[in-house]
């Protein structure tokens, strides 16, 4: 059985928790950002750029 890999850049670390959604408000799901990690046995990567202007916004 062959499956992709799951793959979360490092800076979601900086939040406790994540949510995912399927389009219904009333179905959100939170999980714990180290429980999606051990879940899903994510590899934690670095493959994003910053915004300087995102950055100066909500730094």
């Amino acid at each position: 059985m062959s499956t992709q890999p799951t793959l979360i850049d490092y800076k979601v670390l900086k939040n406790e928790n994540c949510y995912g959604g399927c389009g219904i408000p009333k179905a959100t799901l939170r999980i714990k950002t180290s429980d999606l990690i051990k879940i899903t046995n994510a590899q934690v990567l670095d493959f994003t750029e910053s915004s300087p202007i995102l950055e100066k916004d909500f730094n």
